[in-house]
């Protein structure tokens, strides 16, 4: 409701909290697929990483991780805690774990480019 208890649903601030929404979604996603467009880098001898294709796809296994339970407990979870609170944990998950992957990334540790892609998995599909 806003101000004049008017449901949102019937104001313009629906049409904002829409494209949030799907430009949201759409980083999400350029997100989930970065190991893959940055994999040229990756595998590159001459390059810092030197990551072999199984480490590249460790990545992606890492993040599908944690989503083989949440989504079924991630359901009850938002029941309890609201929805409001549970798209904020979800989306501050996704938010730290790309920032973890990025750290990882400039500091060539693979390590925490894992850690990061489980805490992104943690708030990617629930």
């Amino acid at each position: 409701m806003d101000e004049k208890g008017v449901p949102t649903r019937e104001t313009r601030l629906r049409w904002v909290i829409l494209f949030l929404g799907s430009f949201f979604l759409f980083g999400s996603c350029v997100c989930y697929d970065i190991p893959s467009a940055l994999s040229i880098f990756f595998e590159d001898p001459d390059g810092p990483y030197h990551y072999k294709k199984s480490q590249i796809g460790l990545l992606y296994s890492v993040y599908s991780l944690p989503n083989t339970v949440l989504p079924l407990l991630g359901g009850i979870a938002m029941d309890k805690i609201g929805v409001k609170t549970g798209l904020m944990t979800a989306s501050t998950l996704v938010v730290l774990g790309q920032l973890i992957f990025t750290i990882g990334g400039n500091k060539y540790s693979y390590n925490t480019m894992l850690i990061g892609r489980f805490v992104f998995g943690l708030g990617g599909e629930v």
